[in-house]
């Protein structure tokens, strides 16, 4: 399996989009309040793995799109605010076979469709809707 793993704020921090994509759509995060861009990309990442683990997947990639959270799973870039956070998806993806980690900057492609931009990306993710309830916690 593999996905595409981003996240944003508005107003940073502020209320925080979780984006995942499996390769064919994009899968629904639910958006938390208050939280930052990067805590965002670690939910998005966290819902991927759960996506993977539900399907027990024995081989998972995650690209990652910031390169401070990339750094930080990989061991390789300091981790102090967002050190539980990194240590919850270090947990996850123990329970799947083999998890490659990548960082991937502009073009995006997903599936058939290819965004030239983190912002374009952004736009085409699906959005908090009213039946999508906003979960603050």
């Amino acid at each position: 399996m593999e996905f595409l793993c981003d996240g944003w704020a508005f107003r940073n921090p502020g209320v925080a989009t979780p984006i995942v994509h499996d390769g064919s759509r994009f899968l629904r995060v639910r958006p938390s309040k208050p939280e930052t861009n990067h805590r965002a990309i670690y939910d998005a990442i966290d819902r991927a793995l759960g996506h993977a683990i539900k399907r027990r997947a024995s081989a998972v990639s995650i690209e990652i799109v910031s390169s401070l959270v990339y750094e930080q799973i990989t061991a390789t870039g300091h981790c102090r605010l967002l050190r539980a956070r990194r240590d919850k998806v270090r947990k996850s993806s123990s329970r799947v076979g083999t998890v490659t980690w990548r960082l991937v900057k502009p073009p995006f492609t997903t599936g058939s469709s290819t965004y030239a931009s983190t912002r374009e990306l952004r736009r085409k993710a699906p959005r908090r809707t009213s039946s999508w309830p906003l979960h603050v916690g």
